[in-house]
């Protein structure tokens, strides 16, 4: 039998308890992390103001995201000087708005996201898992039944 599932539905309890097998897709490390920051933000010439010490920064708050919290998160700083320009204008000026208009990506809008976008792993299935196989839950995600 093949099960092809989405995150979501992996986070119901419920669903996980009917799935056979568990996997153990390790968490993206500090220097993977980087490269998926530094990747998304250089796609399509996302216009920014990131330092290599905001990269760092950004990089070791995200401690604990996977591939897919990252990319939420970009995408969520990415909304930031788009919001901050909306709350001036009203709807009309929001649909004639030029790209040229619109200020850089600041770590600031990063800091904004960081409370929104939080990690989807969940630390406590994780701690069973590995301590059901042994070893570290150190940049590890968990998938599957709980034993």
């Amino acid at each position: 039998m093949l099960c092809i599932c989405c995150d979501c539905l992996l986070q119901d309890e419920a669903a996980r308890r009917r799935l056979v097998k568990k996997l153990y897709i390790p968490l993206p490390d500090y220097a993977s992390r980087m490269q998926l920051l530094r990747n998304t933000m250089a796609r399509e010439g996302v216009d920014h103001r990131l330092s290599d010490a905001d990269y760092v920064t950004i990089t070791e708050r995200a401690d604990g995201y996977s591939g897919s919290d990252m990319a939420a998160l970009c995408t969520e700083a990415s909304m930031g000087p788009i919001r901050s320009m909306s709350s001036t204008m009203d709807t009309d000026d929001i649909s004639r708005m030029e790209a040229a208009n619109v200020r850089p990506i600041e770590v600031a809008d990063f800091e904004a996201a960081f409370q929104s976008i939080r990690p989807s792993v969940n630390q406590k299935d994780l701690a069973q898992y590995i301590a059901s196989v042994g070893g570290s839950t150190r940049h590890a995600k968990f998938v599957g039944r709980s034993a």
